[in-house]
């Protein structure tokens, strides 16, 4: 009689929690990695499709190719502090005691000069920058500053609730050339009766974990 086939644990895909009912974020996490499951071991190139998943953070969705050249697609996690952008080919490495493929590095020398990376606002200034003017206002003091004629532009006042920053004209516009990044730990925007108008000329994107309407 011939042998029975042997069974690799190693082979078996990821399961849910065995305890209670799984959460959405259990669940996605579950088919994320099962999809990865399917990428092959060992090194291997891949191409960055899209770097922002709502409900799964710092991970990417990758493309590979099996030996046969059939895609495989999956959201991999990246090392910490890893910054990939859409279209980068990126290196794969399957840990022997980990059941996906791990994002690690991003190569470079394929193609023409990329952009140079974004600063970081919490990286810490050259420590060989001259020193530049400063004004340092007392609590409760504030900072006018008036256009040619004479009408307040702005104020710059320091409150007990922190520093604020009010612009006093009737219209602004506030234009860059390049590209304007608004970060915080929360964002509110308020308007009046006007309402909100917004446009563009390209593709509009909004993702979150959940988008409420009215």
């Amino acid at each position: 009689m011939a042998d029975a086939p042997e069974t690799s644990t190693a082979a078996a895909g990821p399961s849910l929690p065995a305890s209670g009912t799984p959460t959405l974020d259990e669940l996605l996490a579950h088919a994320a990695r099962s999809q990865a499951a399917l990428v092959g071991g060992g090194s291997l190139v891949g191409e960055c499709l899209e770097t922002h998943h709502p409900h799964l953070p710092r991970r990417v969705f990758v493309r590979v190719r099996d030996p046969d050249g059939v895609p495989i697609m999956a959201w991999l996690p990246t090392l910490d502090g890893l910054r990939v952008r859409v279209g980068d080919r990126v290196l794969l490495t399957r840990p022997d005691n980990w059941p996906e493929p791990v994002v690690t590095g991003v190569l470079a020398g394929l193609g023409g000069p990329k952009p140079e990376p974004e600063p970081d606002p919490e990286a810490e200034p050259a420590r060989d920058a001259e020193p530049g003017p400063e004004l340092q206002l007392q609590a409760g003091e504030r900072l006018t500053v008036r256009g040619p004629e004479g009408a307040v532009l702005l104020r710059i006042a320091s409150t007990t609730r922190g520093p604020e920053l009010t612009l006093l004209d009737r219209d602004v516009d506030f234009e860059i050339p390049g590209r304007l990044r608004l970060g915080a730990q929360k964002i509110e925007l308020h308007a009046g009766a006007g309402g909100i108008d917004v446009r563009t000329e390209g593709d509009a994107v909004v993702r979150g974990r959940v988008i409420r309407l009215n």
